[in-house]
């Protein structure tokens, strides 16, 4: 039931109403309610207190020459027919209108607002039925919450009769994690329906609090089952004080001249009556007004503001009254009541500024301990102490030992025949930005801004309260969202580009050939952090974790990037260097890796003592179409024997059971670009690559003098019969 007090007033209708009437007519007031809705007592009550300040203003004489007259509308608890009404009354020239409206005051902040710090709350839903008043209350709630430091969880609108969407809704109130629910029903007769289907979801209990509003008051009045009883025990609700130390006399009036007690909401329009008589005499006063201006509105020609209209106090039967400029009312007087047993128990008087407790307050569970607004929050802030985040950063810190050390070792070996090669400059820099890697682990694990944004937008540490997964985090947040997001934007965009193209030229140079490999393993490095990066935008921005879990997360991944980038770049080297591997033998790898050394060991001896003449050999990077090779740069131990065979073998570095035979007779050779040389025959081609130009050159000297010898051979018929029958006899192309 909405009860009508002098918070309620529609004071501003006075204003727009425009009809003119003459200097004879009363002042005209208009009380429009449901009064059907209500019943005919109820109407009856109300009009007695209405028309007994009517008589009490006349009596004091305000208005010379005119009387007050208070008439009763009826709009059937219908927005259309009210709006109707309104009308109506505008267009018979009323002065102004008393009707039904929930105040700001009234919005239950009494205790769900005012007290809820005092309680410890800070967090409320709202579970309101469909009618005009429920809404008109929710609306309210959520409006002024903030400005009370209340946070509205969620704002859910329930229909009785709709049972599937009933339970829907219940549940997600039950998951938005609010404990304080402010269940505004539309009237008492929805309330046991109500609370049974709450308790049936489990939301009836010790760690729920609830508070209606003045419609539930009738609440006891009705045929409840124990069920009920035990459901409602605990509830709050908050109604207007109508009746105070300044009520005696308006009691004592209505009881001798309608023999009856007042009910509620009749000092409330006996209120409302004199706050309009104030107002217009106020005005009559300040601006030298006669009575005929205010009952024929002609007051209106003075434009005034809506503060203007209302700037006086006075002391009503529900004590002193004021308004603010924007209209609202101040200082209006409330009460808490508490359901226990199952009656409605006064514990508490007082207005928006606070509350004066009489007793405690008895709650669900029966103790006058408040319970907690949201569940236990587990702290899901990071830092260094946790088990999980411990070991992170301490993996992280060993990480970044040895590269601090590797660094240095690069530095002073940088001269070694195994680094030199690879440039221990370019290692020492790709080690710098693996260590910045790693420090964002740090800041991570902290929280703590980064050094980008400590500038005219810095990072601001926000506490968030997770209160469905019961978890409290802090985030950083920029001072300013457009340049947040126009930051992360750019810094995204470059790092974009910087690994497109990384990866383009990792897949661009992984034929190159190098003595160690570099363009494979910095192709390995470049394409394990594009994949890293796509895990860390999947868990961003389409996978929802904790705080902590997705800290580990991007923490493996850093480690896991960094120490794949650090082994293929760096680490192999320096195993190589602290186990003084030899510079020529170093990559080597085989099943038989003693005699992989020792074919490439005399194939460099005999190179060395040989390089022109009829027998050559190296080691030297190959690809091609044959049997043994790839397109892929592969080590392999190159022979040149002329006489008495006049072939060329080849030798898989790695796998040295792997062999070819080529004979020289049926090859075409040739220098290439870039220190290299072709050797093409009927059953394939391959490319070598020498160490230099000249060294090319010499290659393809030996064979064409190997080619030219073998000629002359044949042509006089020189050389032993076995070795010319052991030449011809070896294939094109056949494995040794």
């Amino acid at each position: 039931m909405a009860i009508i007090t002098g918070a309620h007033m529609l004071l501003i209708l006075s204003i727009i109403l425009k009809v003119v009437t003459s200097a004879a007519d009363p002042l005209k007031l208009a009380v429009i309610l449901p009064f059907g809705y209500y019943g005919e007592e109820y109407s009856a009550t109300i009009n007695n207190s209405v028309q007994l300040a009517a008589t009490e203003i006349d009596a004091l004489n305000w208005f010379p020459g005119s009387s007050v007259q208070v008439d009763m509308v009826d709009d059937e608890d219908n927005r259309g027919v009210l709006i109707r009404k309104a009308n109506e009354i505008i267009n018979l020239g009323y002065n102004g209108v008393i009707a039904g409206s929930t105040s700001t005051v009234t919005k239950l902040i009494s205790y769900t607002l005012t007290s809820a710090g005092s309680q410890g709350w800070a967090n409320v839903a709202v579970f309101a039925g469909n009618s005009d008043y429920a809404q008109g209350l929710s609306d309210l709630v959520i409006k002024e919450a903030t400005s009370y430091g209340v946070k509205v969880l969620t704002a859910l609108t329930f229909e009785l009769s709709d049972e599937e969407s009933l339970d829907r809704k219940i549940l997600t109130l039950k998951n938005s994690g609010a404990r304080i629910i402010i269940s505004l029903c539309s009237t008492e007769a929805d309330m046991p329906p109500l609370y049974r289907r709450l308790s049936k979801h489990g939301m009836i209990g010790s760690d729920y609090v609830y508070i209606g509003g003045d419609a539930m008051s009738p609440a006891f009045s009705q045929n409840l089952t124990d069920e009920d009883i035990a459901n409602f025990e605990g509830l709050f609700i908050t109604i207007p004080r109508e009746y105070s130390s300044s009520s005696k006399s308006f009691v004592e009036n209505y009881k001798h001249t309608y023999n009856s007690e007042p009910t509620d909401g009749d000092a409330g329009h006996y209120d409302a009556v004199y706050a309009f008589a104030y107002a217009f005499k106020n005005i009559m006063t300040k601006y030298h007004l006669t009575v005929s201006q205010i009952t024929s509105n002609a007051w209106k020609s003075l434009n005034l503001t809506v503060g203007q209209f209302l700037d006086f106090n006075f002391t009503g039967t529900m004590g002193p009254t004021s308004w603010s400029p924007n209209g609202e009312i101040e200082g209006g007087n409330y009460v808490l009541l508490n359901a226990i047993g199952q009656k409605w128990v006064q514990i508490a008087t007082g207005n928006a500024a606070g509350l004066s407790f009489s007793q405690p307050p008895l709650f669900h569970s029966g103790s006058s301990e408040p319970p907690k607004d949201i569940g236990t929050l587990i702290d899901d802030t990071i830092g260094f102490t946790k088990p999980t985040s411990a070991v992170l950063i301490a993996l992280v810190t060993i990480m970044a030992f040895v590269i601090v050390c590797s660094i240095l070792l690069l530095m002073v070996f940088r001269t070694h025949a195994v680094l030199k090669p690879v440039s221990p400059v370019f290692m020492a820099l790709s080690a710098l930005g693996m260590l910045i890697c790693l420090s964002t682990v740090y800041v991570d694990a902290v929280q703590e801004p980064t050094i980008i944004w400590a500038g005219a937008f810095p990072l601001l540490p926000i506490e968030y309260c997770d209160v469905v997964n019961e978890r409290r985090y802090f985030q950083c947040e920029t001072s300013s969202k457009v340049a947040g997001t126009a930051m992360t934007a750019i810094l995204y965009t470059y790092n974009a580009i910087l690994v497109c193209g990384c990866c383009y030229l990792a897949l661009a140079t992984r034929n190159i050939y190098s003595a160690f490999n570099e363009a494979k393993a910095i192709g390995v490095a470049i394409y394990n952090i594009f994949f890293c990066v796509i895990i860390v935008l999947i868990m961003k921005y389409l996978a929802t974790t904790n705080v902590l879990v997705g800290f580990a997360i991007r923490s493996i991944l850093v480690l896991f990037a960094v120490g794949v980038c650090y082994t293929a770049i760096i680490g192999r080297f320096l195993v190589a260097l602290t186990r003084n591997v030899d510079p020529d033998t170093f990559g080597v790898s085989s099943p038989d890796s003693s005699s992989a050394t020792s074919a490439v060991t005399t194939a460099k001896t005999r190179s060395a003592a040989t390089s022109r003449g009829l027998f050559k050999s190296a080691v030297l990077p190959v690809r091609g179409s044959s049997t043994i090779t790839s397109s892929q740069w592969r080590k392999h131990i190159i022979h040149l024997v002329a006489k008495p065979l006049g072939i060329l073998i080849l030798i898989s570095e790695k796998d040295p059971g792997k062999g070819l035979a080529i004979p020289v007779a049926s090859v075409n050779v040739a220098i290439k670009d870039d220190a290299c040389f072709s050797v093409t025959w009927s059953k394939g081609s391959l490319t070598f690559q020498g160490r230099s130009k000249e060294e090319a050159a010499d290659w393809v000297a030996s064979i064409q003098l190997s080619q030219m010898s073998d000629d002359m051979s044949v042509n006089t018929e020189k050389g032993p019969a076995p070795a010319r029958h052991m030449r011809h006899s070896i294939s094109e192309n056949s494995n040794v």
